[in-house]
């Protein structure tokens, strides 16, 4: 995906979720984290960490300080500058690779271990929670830096939660760096700086200039900015963007365009443009015509980047499988006993639950194993990664939810009756559990307290909380998918699946049902857009 559209979808929606959010207090999820390496949760701590990746003299005279340091005749120095190492924000990897040579054993070991352990480090889970105190701390002054670092970070989410902390940041007085930025250097600093420019200018003839010297991310990031206040005039921009060379380019217009218009015209980003021309040619009629006097709906809501891929367990096979669009196998592992879960990352990694070995495993983007944790207290049943780094764990058979952290160590459990079948953690820290047996969906506090609940269900197996405010809950018993008001009114329902096992609201407003017959998507009126038969299964599309 490219790296530019990735970030102007966060840096144009990044301002909604901004609204209410404290960089400081008892559910900031990321001060730990940042603790836990010394790292102080505000402006000089975050900033100072992230200025750490840059290429300059200092940053490197420490760096050859801590690799020379792994060969300390010093045990516990030798031990510090191997934490220090695994947790610098970008890992020098030719100093490592020529420590990795070294004539001595210990300096080639750790060298090599460090590099191994390069996918599953802290230091992604430290970018990430720096970037994120950024953005809800709305810290002054850290625009400069976030440019800096944006074209250095090499995964799509961390970049998405640059170009997101950079609107939270800027201000006024960031205007001529933003201007400059939008204008020249780095195509993902461009459409970033674009984005928050956008948020904060309203002059035509500024933002004419910068679409007309940018390319199309920079386009696109500047359409949802306008859009995200409501301006139609972005429909104009948005319209030509579905005949991109852009792929990623496509994608983000169409989420945009169905969200913004609350129209659902037939299209598919992954197709060619040239293969679309009569679906592009029907959306831009719309434009031109409804589309002047349309009903808007704006904020656009906000949510991660999508890969257009399909992640699928099939249990009684014992194997997970991936799919693009176009139902094409892009991934598959065999032998996996009972899988009952699965979450697709934004790195491209995949975890997996394995219900009869009680553990959960995270496979690179090639199927590797690189992270696993084992005697789970029961058999898990789902698994979704927090972004502290974390992993949150129904434990069916347990009657228990854990998140347990990189080192597998459990920093928080909740011990609930009813075989927990899906966990997700909320924007406020609580956590939403879907009990099977207990035949409700709950929401706990950190304390393991019942704050909310739908009572009188048949089987819930999932729940999954909407940007409404809605809870979309999967209910295998009824062989139905729900959607329920937070006072437990149903708004929205589906049903007729057999022994469905999953449900997912995705941003085209579509929902992702999977049961024993295969996975479907589904658009609000219950007519399948899109399915991959395969057995009795659960999936995410991500």
């Amino acid at each position: 995906m490219h790296g530019g559209v990735c970030v102007a979808w966060w840096v144009a929606c990044a301002a909604i979720a901004l609204a209410g959010r404290d960089a400081r207090g008892d559910d900031d999820p990321y001060a730990p984290v940042l603790a836990e390496q010394g790292i102080r949760a505000d402006a000089a701590g975050v900033v100072g960490y992230l200025r750490q990746m840059l290429p300059t003299d200092q940053n490197r005279r420490e760096l050859a300080v801590l690799v020379a340091q792994l060969g300390s005749e010093d045990y516990a120095q030798r031990e510090a500058a191997t934490r220090r190492l695994l947790a610098w924000p970008r890992l020098p990897g030719d100093e490592l690779r020529r420590a990795a040579r070294s004539g001595d054993p210990e300096v080639r070991l750790r060298a090599e271990q460090i590099l191994a352990s390069a996918g599953s480090a802290p230091a992604g889970t430290l970018v990430l929670a720096s970037l994120r105190t950024i953005e809800r701390g709305k810290f002054a002054g850290a625009a400069a830096t976030l440019l800096e670092v944006m074209p250095l970070l090499a995964e799509e989410h961390l970049r998405a939660a640059a170009g997101a902390a950079l609107v939270a940041a800027a201000t006024d007085g960031d205007l001529p760096l933003l201007r400059r930025a939008a204008n020249g250097g780095q195509p993902v600093a461009r459409a970033a700086a674009a984005g928050a420019l956008a948020t904060r200018i309203r002059d035509a003839e500024e933002l004419r200039a910068v679409v007309a010297a940018g390319d199309d991310g920079v386009r696109l990031a500047v359409a949802r900015a306008m859009a995200n206040r409501g301006d139609r005039r972005a429909l104009e921009l948005l319209g030509p963007l579905l005949a991109s060379a852009d792929a990623a380019v496509r994608q983000g217009t169409i989420r945009a365009l169905r969200g913004f218009t609350g129209q659902d015209l037939p299209y598919v980003a992954a197709e060619a443009p040239e293969k679309q021309g009569p679906l592009v040619a029907a959306w831009q009629r719309w434009i031109g015509q409804e589309g002047r006097t349309a009903k808007l709906y704006f904020p656009l809501a906000a949510g991660t980047v999508e890969l257009g891929r399909t992640l699928i367990c099939e249990q009684s096979a014992g194997r997970v499988v991936e799919v693009d669009a176009h139902g094409k196998v892009t991934l598959e592992v065999r032998g996996v006993r009972y899988p009952w879960g699965c979450q697709g990352l934004p790195n491209g990694h995949r975890l997996v639950a394995q219900y009869s070995d009680r553990r959960v495993v995270e496979y690179d983007a090639a199927g590797a194993e690189v992270w696993r944790k084992d005697d789970l207290p029961g058999g898990p049943v789902n698994v979704k990664r927090l972004e502290t780094g974390n992993t949150l764990i129904p434990c069916s058979d347990a009657n228990k939810v854990v998140e347990v952290d990189r080192e597998g160590k459990t920093v928080w459990e909740v011990a609930i009756e009813g075989r927990p079948t899906d966990a997700r953690r909320l924007e406020t820290g609580n956590t939403l559990i879907a009990l099977h047996f207990g035949k409700r969906v709950v929401e706990v506090d950190r304390n393991g307290r019942e704050v909310w609940q739908i009572e009188s269900l048949q089987s819930p197996v999932g729940a999954q909380r909407l940007e409404n405010g809605n809870t979309l809950v999967c209910d295998s018993g009824l062989g139905q998918v729900t959607e329920y008001a937070r006072n437990g009114t149903a708004v929205w329902s589906q049903g007729g699946y057999s022994n469905c096992w999953d449900a997912q609201r995705l941003p085209s407003g579509a929902t992702l049902i999977a049961d024993s017959k295969g996975v479907r998507e589904v658009d609000r009126a219950g007519k399948t857009v899109w399915e991959y038969e395969i057995g009795s299964a659960r999936a995410v599309r991500y």
